[in-house]
């Protein structure tokens, strides 16, 4: 896999005696867009046009992976799978936390073997905006363009090659969306309910179409069986309801409850306090949303 994303810095050493070096950022280098791509991959190439604050750069992210930050007339490259993958641009200094972005940004599907560019332009609201254009457009706007060399991407492409056989999947924590001993749709706080937005955006998005969505409750190991499947099935069908709220058919949802019989830690009984052992059971408590697709055999 090629990295495309380098750090360049060049000490500058003053000619007078005893001067400390003087660090130097070189934020673009003169590096041509590589036109291959493998058969299986997909190339993608984002380039910032004139628009925004000079000053202000925007992140661009892959599945939630920082590729690069860019600023006025800088580009970068990257390879990914060539299947759906999700894309998104953000002004730096909105407070744009890394898990915020990550559940952020639009499917795009990507075709094999090809370069797809992208436009990142900045709105008069001071929004980050990603816009697919044709290979002509890109490489005339591309002319003055130059590598963006400061910054070190993180997408790691076998990230963005998951099987066709394999569900995508979100975790979403119980104590993210219901208070305690809580598992009614209408108790779902605001966090939460943003969180199954999101996810039903996605489902709506997805360029690759959706035969089956499992919803899956979990508790932790406290209470009796009975009691943790009720939770973990009220729980389920909870996050069903919104997600139908949020325009996902029903049809395509099915909601279980799985109680504590398949936990994520199975040591906490040995912690030295109930605090100790409500804090380890944390990851336990949970409910996840796996879609399927029709490509998936």
């Amino acid at each position: 896999m090629k990295t495309f994303g380098v750090i360049a810095v060049s000490l500058i050493l003053s000619a007078c005696a005893g001067a400390h070096p003087k660090e130097k950022w070189h934020n673009f280098n003169d590096q041509p867009i590589d036109s291959w791509v493998g058969d299986n991959d997909a190339g993608l190439v984002f380039y910032r046009d004139q628009s925004g604050d000079s000053h202000t750069a925007v992140n661009i992210v892959i599945n939630g992976e920082y590729q690069t930050s860019l600023q006025q007339n800088g580009y970068s490259q990257a390879v990914v799978c060539a299947q759906p993958q999700r894309l998104g641009a953000f002004v730096t200094g909105q407070g744009n936390s890394s898990a915020n972005e990550a559940a952020r940004g639009n499917f795009y599907n990507l075709p094999r073997g090809q370069l797809s560019y992208f436009r990142v332009s900045v709105n008069q609201a001071g929004q980050a905006q990603l816009m697919a254009v044709d290979k002509a457009t890109a490489q005339a706007e591309l002319k003055n363009s130059k590598h963006q060399a400061n910054t070190l991407s993180r997408v790691d492409k076998q990230n963005t090659c998951a099987p066709r056989s394999a569900p995508r999947q979100y975790t979403l924590g119980a104590s993210a969306l219901f208070p305690f001993d809580r598992s009614q749709a209408a108790d779902i706080i605001p966090d939460g309910r943003k969180q199954i937005a999101n996810i039903a955006a996605d489902i709506r998005e997805y360029p690759v179409g959706i035969k089956k969505i499992e919803v899956i409750g979990h508790t932790d190991p406290q209470g009796t069986e009975a009691y943790n499947q009720q939770l973990s099935k009220q729980r389920a069908d909870a996050v069903k309801q919104l997600l139908m709220q949020n325009g996902v058919s029903a049809s395509l949802i099915y909601a279980e409850g799985k109680g504590a019989a398949e936990p994520v830690v199975s040591h906490c009984a040995n912690q030295a306090t109930a605090a100790q052992v409500q804090t380890c059971n944390q990851p336990n408590r949970r409910v996840v949303v796996k879609l399927y697709t029709n490509q998936q055999q």
